[in-house]
Order: C-alpha cells, then structure tokens, then sequence
C-alpha cells in the first residue's frame, strides 16, 4: 500500500500532536487484542504503531532499548536472568542476548498475531536464533502472567523488564503500571535485582502519568532512579526508571559507572555511554517542577478521601 496520507501523531494525548509523512503502510488492522499500524515514515523508516501512538521506529529504536536496559544491566553489573514483559517486536531481545553471562529468559507478551508481524515487517528488531541461554515465551496477558508467577518465579529474577507500550487511553499495559501489578513484578526479583521501566513521556505539560507511576515504584522500592532521554521519533524526552527493593542505586551516580558502561557489550552501548549516561542525572528545572506539583496535588487528594 502507498500513498498514505500523514498521519496525525499525538504527542500528549489529545493536547498536542503533528503531522509525519508516511511513505508506505506496510500492515494495519486489529488482532482483536491490539489495534496496529506497521509503516514507513519517511523520517524514520519501518515503524510500528499500537492504538495510533509509535512504539518502535527503524531510527531510533537501539537508542529507546539501550536506555531501557543498559543502565540497570551496567548499574548490576552481572545479569544471569531476566523477566521480559512486553517486547514482543524483538528489540529488547536483540539486546539481551549480547550479555555472556546470561543463562535465563522468561518472556511474556499480549499478542501473538502482532509479534508475528513484527517479525516480518520488523526484521532490525529481530535477534539472532538459536540463543545461547534457556529461553520460555508465553503469550498471555501481563497482568495475570505476573500474578501467576509470583509462585514460580519469585525471588528468581536479577532483572526484570516491563518493555510496554504506552499507558494510554484504555491501552491493556494500564493494568501493569498499577501498584498491585508493579508488587508481583517486584516479587519476582531476587536479592540485588532490578527492575527496568519506562514511566512515559517526561513532558512538563503533561506529566500525570509519569508523577503516579513514581509514585507507585516509591511506594513499593527502597530505592528509585527517575532519567529522561529525548527520543527523536516520540518527539519528546522519554522517562525511564530503575527500581530496588534491596539496594541502595546511589551507584547510579558514581564514578565506578563509567568503568561498568565500558564493561557491558558493545551492541549495548552504541548510543549510552559515559557522556550519555553524565546528561541522564540532571533533569531540567521546569519538568522537576511539574512532578514535585503533580506529586503534592497527589498527595492532597489522599489524604481529602
């Protein structure tokens, strides 16, 4: 299919948006699961789109994965196994299997149809098979996954990742972003683990739902790191978080960083390095502004019901 008409891209929701112009639509439809759109923009090339908004683009997803994952692998520092939750287009694994000391993957997704998609239509965000290390997929929905195994896996995890589309409208990853949800997937981690997420666009604007999705990792962690990067195809800065129940992430900020950045695989660094990884600490005045509002406004309305 060629031909397209731009198409009108949210940058928050209904408050701000902007026209890209498509090149080609490769697939669009429902799986009866997920509402997708697999194109071509012509700034970004091969890009998948879930209920509208994009999740993944052929220029700068390494960068998106990267900052997902590469401070928590480095900030640890030996990963053996990890949780997976979402991901199913193929790009957090394609990092993943670069790690040496990796044994273990437990990988849950939604949406078979649309990971089968992915695979066609996405083939730069597809990792190489066989893996070196004990891989199980699961398609369910992530919500009832993690609660399952908070028997099976819990403390097991050094790393677990919630790779999920964006919480908007009545998007299913909602659910996963809930204080019950974020608790069964802190179960799973064993001592000295991690948890990886994103928390959404880090505009000032519009930071509902960074500020409760904080909110709700404070509550549940010992210690939470909150850091921005700008992702060119999302047209905003995007947040992302590392959470401990155990550990103090201080290190985040130390001078050993840099030699654990140097210390982690090449495909995992080739857009977070030492540099990148100074500009995450310092959040500018105006969106540390918005939170600490959002936050307080939280916070009143609790304790007023």
């Amino acid at each position: 299919m060629t031909g397209a008409a731009p198409l009108q891209h949210p940058v928050l929701e209904e408050a701000d948006s902007r026209l890209l112009e498509i090149g080609d639509v490769m697939a669009e439809g429902d799986t009866g699961l997920t509402s997708y759109r697999l194109v071509r923009l012509a700034a970004y090339g091969r890009a998948l789109l879930i209920d509208g908004l994009i999740q993944s683009s052929e220029f700068d997803q390494e960068l998106y994965h990267e900052m997902l994952m590469s401070p928590a692998a480095a900030l640890h520092g030996n990963l053996r196994k990890v949780v997976v939750v979402g991901g199913g287009n193929g790009g957090i694994l394609n990092k993943l299997q670069h790690l040496p000391g990796l044994r273990a993957v437990r990988h849950v997704d939604l949406d078979p149809v649309l990971a089968e998609l992915c695979r066609y239509h996405m083939p730069h965000l597809q990792p190489r098979t066989p893996f070196p290390f004990d891989y199980r997929m699961e398609f369910d929905d992530p919500h009832a996954w993690l609660a399952r195994q908070r028997g099976d896996l819990a403390g097991w995890a050094d790393l677990v990742l919630l790779d999920l589309p964006d919480a908007a409208g009545t998007s299913y990853a909602n659910t996963v972003f809930e204080t019950g949800t974020l608790a069964a997937a802190a179960d799973l981690l064993a001592p000295g683990g991690i948890l990886a997420t994103h928390v959404g666009h880090s505009h000032p604007a519009s930071v509902g739902f960074q500020a409760s999705t904080t909110a709700h990792l404070r509550h549940l962690f010992a210690d939470v790191v909150i850091y921005d990067q700008y992702i060119p195809s999302f047209a905003v800065p995007w947040g992302f978080a590392i959470a401990s129940r155990d550990r103090k992430l201080n290190g985040f900020a130390g001078k050993s960083m840099a030699r654990r950045i140097e210390a982690l695989p090449p495909a995992m660094r080739r857009h977070y390095d030492h540099a990148t990884h100074l500009a995450l600490l310092h959040r500018p005045a105006l969106l540390r502004g918005a939170l600490d509002d959002a936050a307080q406004a939280g916070t009143n309305k609790e304790t007023t019901t």
